[in-house]
């Protein structure tokens, strides 16, 4: 086990989209780590809560959005981009923001799947705060991802597959030489107490409690937040459209969770993995390049035509709004044209009453 030391510690929890480390966040919080304040809300996809913060999240999709990527883009992310000097900006932005919100807190802990690609930067910042991390990466078989990323996000299965791939890869080798442990999300259905008490001697963390009341507390939201997950049956084994890559990476992190590899053995694997997916990618990168030429040309048009929509649509409520001003004074004058009728009338009136007295008064004499 890890010995604990007096440099300030923070939990980075890691995993695929839909993997389940908004659960696993959650108890970890109840064990006694802070997650701040000022997170995401919960949605119909993830009732329970993300446990995200907003503003890191955000500044993680900008990241993303520079970068010419996205949160579902399954390419290589390019060659050393945190060391790129236009990234200074957003590396000095996530510091003030754990700063802000985590400074103050004994055991932080911070959670967004965006974390896996993003982590040679946020290993900047650690350095620069003198914290310590804590990693817990969840997996999640992705047979089970893609098909819940298919419900949401309405994701292909190979484009799961792949996201799920570098999600994994990524998170396994930029989480090397710091206190580590990997959990199965589905193993949380069995034996949540055994694979919790697994993790917290794998971290080295003795600030991380579970009390009898905490336990019966974790069992509730387990029991709430898991009893809907729909497991698919199928096994990776079988499944005729999945990657030996994937299915791969998959089986080892199953070994790392269940038997605990050696960590000589577990990243000699998963080297092995990367290279062939980087060889992968070379080969086929000659076929999505143009593709994405093409993409980015009409995401380009798209973001044309919908300035052209907003200054239309500008136009339009201007005209809509002079067309209140004109149809309000047009209004005003009616009544006043009405008021004027009605008074006219009652004139006319006046003026019969006075013509019949002034004939009764002739006819008297």
């Amino acid at each position: 086990m890890i010995q604990e030391t007096s440099q300030k510690s923070i939990i980075v929890v890691l995993g695929m989209h839909r993997s389940g480390t908004s659960v696993v966040t959650r108890i970890f919080n109840l064990l006694g780590a802070d997650t701040g304040k000022n997170l995401m809300l919960p949605a119909e996809d993830n009732p329970s809560g993300f446990w995200e913060p907003v503003e890191i999240v955000a500044v993680h999709d900008e990241l993303f959005q520079h970068l010419g990527y996205s949160w579902n883009d399954p390419r290589p992310l390019p060659y050393k981009w945190w060391q790129r000097p236009d990234i200074k900006v957003f590396e000095d932005r996530l510091l003030q923001l754990v700063k802000q919100h985590y400074a103050d807190i004994d055991l932080p802990i911070i959670k967004d799947p965006r974390l896996c690609r993003l982590l040679p930067l946020w290993h900047r910042i650690f350095n620069k705060l003198g914290w310590k991390a804590h990693y817990v990466l969840v997996g999640r078989s992705p047979i089970e991802v893609a098909d819940s990323l298919s419900k949401r996000n309405a994701l292909s299965t190979s484009h799961s597959h792949l996201l799920w791939l570098r999600h994994v890869v990524e998170s396994e080798f930029w989480s090397r030489e710091n206190p580590r442990t990997f959990l199965l999300y589905n193993q949380l259905f069995e034996s949540w107490q055994s694979e919790i008490k697994r993790c917290k001697r794998e971290l080295g963390l003795k600030k991380l409690r579970l009390s009898k009341s905490r336990e019966l507390e974790i069992n509730d939201y387990i029991d709430r937040s898991l009893r809907h997950s729909k497991i698919p049956q199928e096994s990776i084994d079988t499944a005729s459209d999945i990657s030996l890559f994937v299915s791969d990476a998959y089986s080892q992190f199953k070994q790392a969770a269940i038997s605990g590899l050696v960590e000589t053995k577990l990243q000699a694997r998963f080297d092995s993995i990367s290279r062939q997916v980087m060889n992968a990618d070379r080969l086929y990168s000659s076929i999505w390049l143009p593709s994405l030429g093409q993409r980015d040309a009409a995401t380009a048009n798209m973001a044309e035509l919908e300035n052209e929509r907003k200054v239309n649509k500008a136009d339009i409520e201007h005209d809509r709004g002079l067309a209140n001003v004109f149809q309000t004074q047009h209004d005003e004058l009616l009544g006043k044209v009405q008021s004027l009728s009605i008074r006219v009338g009652e004139g006319e009136a006046v003026s019969r009453e006075l013509d019949r007295k002034h004939e009764e008064y002739i006819s008297c004499k």
